[in-house]
């Protein structure tokens, strides 16, 4: 309970370098999540080279307006994690349902990406506003992967406090609602 307390989104980062040996750790916990059938849908793009950084900074927008500006702030973190589902063996397997189920599964693995990161001292925020085609292009990803957020990962330069949470008894529904 203390990391999953203590996990913030951090939108302002140190430039020290991340090394990659806690990129991979932090990957390597994604790794470890659930997935329905086992099929383990997860690819992750890691970017660190700043050109192509930027590149995949200008695929973002900010808010629900695909024309917005980009989400510049991201610029600031030493390492994007593209989180991708791989949708050939899930559709083959179980259709339409089965990429639901995918996109569920590395929803799960970026959660334990941000709480490995987390106990390791490292900031995270996760981005889902991009334009996914372009994003595609930067990226060289194929068809049939679908990019799904963007995780930046640094070191935090400032920790803000810790949002307000809705009260457990307020959530919680025994046997119907």
């Amino acid at each position: 309970m203390n990391v999953i307390k203590a996990r913030r989104s951090i939108r302002s980062f140190r430039s020290t370098s991340v090394p990659i040996e806690l990129v991979k750790r932090v990957v390597e916990a994604g790794c470890w999540a659930p997935s329905g059938g086992n099929l383990q849908p997860w690819e992750f793009i890691i970017v660190t080279d700043p050109s192509v950084k930027e590149r995949v900074v200008r695929t973002t927008y900010s808010g629900f307006d695909v024309n917005s500006e980009p989400q510049w702030w991201l610029l600031q973190a030493p390492v994007l994690i593209v989180a991708c589902v791989d949708t050939k063996v899930p559709k083959a397997r179980y259709g339409e349902t089965g990429v639901f189920v995918a996109v569920l599964d590395v929803a799960m693995a970026v959660e334990n990406i941000l709480l490995e990161a987390t106990s390791l001292g490292l900031g995270t925020c996760v981005v889902a506003g991009f334009r996914e085609e372009e994003l595609k292009r930067v990226l060289k990803i194929p068809r049939h992967v679908k990019p799904l957020l963007i995780v930046a990962v640094g070191y935090p330069e400032r920790t803000p406090s810790p949002p307000s949470k809705r009260p457990v008894d307020s959530v919680i529904h025994f046997n119907s609602w």
